[in-house]
């Protein structure tokens, strides 16, 4: 767990996380950008599958402050050669702080280290301030798909990464 002054990241799911997690997704999806309750199915299902794998390769990170959960990412193995970087997520009162920047170098990082070739994200375009995040670490975006998800119409972005050699640690 790494700590910094005002909040904590640590990389378990404790007893109690999930529905936090979940929580924090719809409450923010629903608030920012009127996602439906479908969006819940998203988080839950694939986070409660991450708590139950053993693959050294697929890790968590939650940021937390005074106790509560404010910020997520998460990498979960697609191939031996791919992983998916999921639930990137922080708080409005913790944005603007470099935070989101700095899990998701940890989760690019850990990928690297854990020998995948390339990494990838599904995203929708109105998330404006991710995608300028990641195109700043180096992704492309691959494929665009318009579909009716989660009460609305949503263009759908894949942005991917091709990994080098390790240059930090994680």
């Amino acid at each position: 767990m790494v700590k910094r002054p005002g909040f904590t990241v640590r990389s378990d799911i404790g007893p109690g996380d999930i529905p936090k997690i979940v929580d924090l997704h719809m409450r923010l999806y629903t608030d920012e950008f009127g996602f439906d309750s479908s969006f819940a199915e998203c988080v839950e299902g694939p986070i409660r599958e991450l708590k139950e794998s053993s693959d050294p390769g697929e890790r968590i990170w939650i940021v937390e402050q005074n106790g509560e959960i404010m910020g997520t990412v998460g990498v979960v193995a697609e191939t031996q050669e791919t992983a998916v970087i999921r639930w990137l997520l922080v708080d409005p009162s913790l944005r603007g702080q470099g935070i989101g920047r700095e899990i998701m170098e940890r989760a690019v990082s850990f990928a690297r280290k854990s020998g995948y070739r390339s990494v990838y994200l599904w995203t929708v375009e109105i998330l404006e301030a991710a995608a300028l995040l990641y195109l700043s670490l180096g992704f492309q975006i691959v494929e665009e798909e318009e579909r009716g998800t989660w009460g609305r119409w949503l263009l759908h972005q894949r942005y991917m990464k091709i990994l080098g050699v390790i240059d930090q640690e994680v």
